[in-house]
C-alpha cells in the first residue's frame, strides 16, 4: 500500500511539473518575453521595410535568425523578389540605393574611370553619406534560398549603376544593371533584412527646443505624419504647426535659439545669394553665427497650417530658414522676422518632421522599464513554480504523516524499535519463568 501511494505522488508531481512547463512555456510565446529582454539593435540604414545589418556569418550562416535576433521577430532575410516586387511597383531604385547608403563596388572604380560619361546615366548620390563598402555587397537570399545551387556562393545584391564589370557573374539585374544580383564566398559583411520594425525601437529626437523635436521619416505628401511623430516620441506628440511657431515668436521667443536648438542649416539656394550679398554690401544682415552651427540636420522641417498639412495638390508645407534674404521664384505663404524664418511648400518623399509637444522623458523610459521588469519577473515566477512544484515532491516524498504515511526509513526505524522492545519482553518472561 505504500508504494502504491508513493507511486501516485510521484506521477501527481511529474503532472504537475509538465503542467507548469507547458503553460509557462506558452506564457512567455505569447508575451514574447524571452525576445524583449534583450535589447533589439538598431539597422545601419532603413528605407520602406528594408534595412541594412552588420553581420559576422559565413556562408552558412542562419542570416534569417540574424535579422530577427538584431531587429525582432516579424523581421526576415530579404529576397532578390522582394526587390523586384518593389521595382515592378513604381519604386525608386535611386531612391533605394541612397535610402539603404549603399557603396559602389570597388571593381566599378576602374570601369567608371576608363567609360565615356555621356554615354551613361548617372544619379545624384551623395558618396560620402553611404556605407563603407563590404565585399560581398548586400547579402541576400533568392528564391528563398541564401546559396546558390551547391557552390556555396551566396547572394547578394549589389550597385552596378548600369555597368557590369568584366567576368562579373550576375544571375538577374534591374533597370539595365542599376542594381544585380550576384554570389560570392566571404564571411561577416552586410545583410539586407525585410520587414515591419516596431516602432518602439525608434531613435530619439534628432534636435530638441522647448516642446518643438526633429524626427526623420520616409513618409510621402499623403502620408499620416501626425501619426509617425506619435510613433516615434509618443501619443503627447503631434505634428507641429505653423501656428506652433508664431505662437513662440510673438510671446517673446528668439528664433536665433530656436534656430540653433533644432539645427536648422541653411538652405543650399541660399549659399551663393549670401556670397553675392557678402559682394555687394559690407553691411547686410545676414547672421554668419547661425551658418558655422555644427551638427546642422537639415532646412526643410515639414509642418502643417492651421492643422493641414498640404497647400494644392501634393505640396506639402514645411518650415524654413532664410536668414532675412528670400530666394527669386521661392513661393512663401508666410514669415517671421523679415523672411528669418519662412513658411513654404512643395513636393516630395521622406526627409525631417518638427513634432510639438511635451516629451515626457521619465514615463517613456519607465514604461521601457516597466516592459523589461515584466519580462524579468515573468521568467523568475517560472522559476519560482519550479522550484515550489521540486520542493513539493520533496516534501510528498519526505514528510512522513502527509498523503502517504511514514517513509521507509521510519518504518525501517521502528520495526528495528519493535524487534528490540520484543527481544526484551522475550528475555523479562524467561526471567520471570526462571525465577518461578
Amino acid at each position: 500500500m505504500l508504494k502504491q501511494k508513493q507511486f501516485i505522488a510521484t506521477v501527481l508531481v511529474c503532472c504537475l511539473l509538465f503542467g507548469v512547463f507547458v503553460v509557462s512555456i506558452y506564457a512567455l510565446k505569447a508575451s514574447n518575453s524571452l525576445t524583449n529582454m534583450f535589447p533589439v539593435g538598431k539597422p545601419l540604414a532603413s528605407f520602406e521595410k528594408f534595412h541594412v545589418i552588420a553581420h559576422d556569418l559565413d556562408e552558412m550562416g542562419d542570416l534569417d535568425e540574424e535579422c530577427k535576433a538584431q531587429l525582432g521577430t516579424g523581421i526576415r532575410l530579404a529576397d532578390w523578389n522582394d526587390i523586384v516586387q518593389y521595382y515592378e511597383t513604381g519604386g525608386s531604385l535611386e531612391e533605394f540605393i541612397s535610402g539603404l547608403k549603399m557603396s559602389q563596388r570597388d571593381d566599378m572604380n576602374l570601369p567608371v574611370d576608363n567609360i565615356n560619361i555621356d554615354t551613361i546615366v548617372l544619379y545624384d548620390i551623395d558618396e560620402k553619406r553611404v556605407l563603407p563598402y563590404a565585399p560581398g555587397g548586400h547579402r541576400i537570399s533568392y528564391n528563398g534560398n541564401p546559396l546558390w545551387v551547391d557552390s556555396g556562393r551566396h547572394f547578394f545584391v549589389s550597385r552596378h549603376d548600369h555597368i557590369k564589370p568584366p567576368g562579373f557573374l550576375e544571375h538577374s539585374n534591374l533597370n539595365d544593371f542599376q542594381l544585380t544580383l550576384g554570389s560570392w564566398y566571404g564571411q561577416g559583411g552586410y545583410a539586407l533584412c525585410y520587414g515591419e520594425l516596431n516602432s518602439k525601437f525608434k531613435d530619439k529626437p534628432l534636435a530638441s527646443f522647448g516642446n518643438f523635436h526633429v524626427i526623420e521619416h520616409d513618409l510621402h505628401e499623403l502620408a499620416d505624419h501626425d501619426a509617425e511623430c506619435k510613433a516615434q516620441l509618443g501619443e503627447n506628440v503631434r505634428l507641429a504647426d505653423w501656428n506652433d511657431i508664431v505662437a513662440y515668436y510673438d510671446s517673446g521667443g528668439s528664433l536665433e535659439d530656436f534656430i540653433i536648438g533644432l539645427k536648422m542649416s541653411l538652405r543650399d539656394d541660399m549659399k551663393g545669394i549670401f556670397e553675392t550679398a557678402k559682394r555687394l554690401r559690407k553691411n547686410v544682415d545676414t547672421e554668419d553665427d547661425l551658418q558655422q552651427t555644427p551638427d546642422l540636420i537639415g532646412n526643410e522641417y515639414r509642418i502643417s497650417r492651421d492643422g493641414s498639412l498640404r497647400w494644392q495638390g501634393n505640396r506639402h508645407y514645411f518650415v524654413g530658414r532664410h536668414d532675412h534674404l528670400k530666394p527669386f521664384g521661392f513661393l512663401d505663404h508666410d514669415n517671421l522676422n523679415n523672411y528669418q524664418l519662412t513658411l513654404g511648400s512643395w513636393s516630395g518623399k521622406g526627409g525631417f518632421a518638427l513634432s510639438y509637444g511635451k516629451l515626457i522623458d521619465i514615463p517613456i523610459s519607465l514604461s521601457k522599464t516597466l516592459k523589461s521588469t515584466i519580462d524579468i519577473l515573468s521568467i523568475l515566477i517560472v522559476c519560482c513554480l519550479f522550484i515550489a512544484a521540486a520542493l513539493t515532491s520533496i516534501h510528498i516524498l519526505k514528510i512522513p504523516n502527509w498523503l502517504i504515511g511514514k517513509n521507509s526509513v521510519a518504518i525501517s526505524q521502528n520495526i528495528e524499535k519493535k524487534k528490540i522492545e520484543i527481544e526484551e519482553l522475550q528475555k523479562l518472561q524467561e526471567k520471570i519463568s526462571d525465577e518461578e
